[in-house]
């Protein structure tokens, strides 16, 4: 690219790619023909559209398989990355960039997947330290940093706006930087930097991301660990969404304050020693503040960012009862808090289910459930206004979320054992939406 960047990221199969065809259309405008309805073409124009499907899949399988219920893009671009098989002698190169997409390295490999909601999102000077362990010294490790860059200016030099620091530090002391087989410094241009350490040590490997200049922030990221025997040992897993206690490790709370100096406090519960990430957002005529405290009040962190500006903390606890304190500093407006690796699976468990409904239109649920503690529904387009209801056996209302056009609707519950229905209904507007319940099992 004009400033340097690395180009591709990946690439897919493009030549003599067979694929459906007009019947109508002549022969010589393909390379060339089975019949009718099938053709060979090649180029740009057949390898993105199997690499478009191909990240789909991947983007299903998260949900699916790993039970993350909105994977980031960072996350599907990193995990992309990280799997990515070369074509040549060269870890990246021109050509090829990382490699070519590989489904069999994604289900196969041993994969540490780390999630914007499970990193610390950065402002300039802080960082974000994780580790893991290898094992199996017989195959590479693999790291793979993405960030979602804030815009950069067409007239600029260099388009990278927040840059951010990736280093990886072996059993043995030596640390590598992002990108380090390419420049002879920290990488100063990408939002993608790679470790690849083609023989490694077996032992304990810390992960370090630092903020270096982020005047757009707080900038969140993923990370993605790819290897033949890579295991994490501060509460990630190998091959499974990271952590221990918490499988489906994330709860959200949505509120509105109305004045200035309102409070409102959420208890977490921790079961076994973990790291925790709790992340808010608000509105712009909201400037809101969160502590986090122990069972006596003890602040043990804070975050007080100005109005309208997301807050985060993350910080190691251990078992035990702690509380959360969402303060309104001033102004007004809805809020939505999430709490990661916060939940008790031993009592409670998430459903997740994907559904879609027409502008006026609606989607049924119907299920025997052993209580309903939070239900959240997500969707994409900030046009569709989509509500939600929760009935009894008796077709009684018991619950419903109607805020309007703001992307989620959450409820926070306490229904016993039963049958329920939970309908999802559209106010305006129509797409596809996810569902998720946490349940007692």
């Amino acid at each position: 690219t004009s400033d340097g960047r690395i180009k591709p990221d990946v690439v897919a199969p493009g030549t003599w790619i067979l694929s459906t065809r007009s019947s109508l259309a002549p022969d010589d405008h393909f390379w060339g023909t089975y019949d009718k309805y099938y053709a060979y073409m090649g180029g740009t124009s057949m390898a993105t559209p199997i690499t478009a499907g191909f990240t789909a899949i991947v983007r299903q399988w998260l949900q699916k398989a790993k039970k993350y219920n909105n994977p980031s893009s960072s996350l599907i671009k990193a995990l992309l990355i990280a799997t990515a098989r070369p074509l040549g002698n060269a870890v990246v190169s021109a050509d090829y960039g990382w490699g070519e997409v590989d489904m069999n390295n994604i289900m196969n490999g041993s994969l540490i997947l780390l999630d914007e909601s499970q990193t610390k999102s950065l402002k300039t000077g802080d960082s974000w330290t994780y580790t893991f362990d290898v094992s199996d010294t017989s195959k590479p490790v693999k790291v793979v940093l993405v960030w979602r860059d804030y815009p950069g200016s067409p007239q600029a030099s260099s388009y990278l706006v927040n840059d951010l620091d990736l280093t990886v530090t072996t059993p043995s002391g030596s640390s590598y930087y992002g990108n380090h087989m390419l420049y002879s410094s920290a990488d100063r241009k990408n939002n993608v930097e790679v470790v690849y350490i083609s023989s490694p040590q077996k032992g304990t490997y810390t992960i370090k991301v630092k903020g270096y200049n982020v005047p757009k922030g707080p900038q969140p990221f993923s990370v993605v660990v790819f290897s033949g025997g890579a295991s994490s040992s501060d509460g990630g897993s190998s091959d499974e969404q990271p952590s221990t206690t918490t499988a489906t490790a994330e709860r959200g709370y949505f509120g509105k304050f109305s004045s200035s100096g309102d409070t409102k406090y959420y208890y977490i519960n921790i079961t076994t020693k973990t790291e925790i990430t709790i992340k808010a957002s608000m509105e712009s005529t909201l400037d809101m503040d969160i502590y986090l405290m122990n069972s006596s009040g003890t602040v043990l962190a804070k975050s007080e960012n100005g109005k309208g500006e997301a807050e985060s903390i993350t910080y190691t606890l251990s078992p035990g009862v702690y509380k959360l304190k969402a303060y309104d500093y001033s102004g007004y407006g809805y809020y939505l808090i999430y709490v990661t690796n916060q939940i008790d699976t031993s009592k409670q468990v998430f459903a997740t289910v994907s559904g879609s409904v027409t502008n006026g239109g609606s989607k049924t649920y119907s299920a025997s459930l052993k209580g309903i503690t939070d239900i959240y529904l997500d969707w994409g387009d900030s046009d569709v206004d989509l509500d939600l209801y929760v009935y009894d056996s008796s077709g009684n209302l018991v619950a419903k979320s109607e805020y309007g056009k703001y992307h989620w609707e959450t409820l926070n519950l306490n229904l016993s054992a039963g049958t329920y229905t939970i309908v999802v209904k559209s106010y305006s507007g129509g797409g596809d939406f996810t569902l998720s319940v946490l349940t007692d099992k």
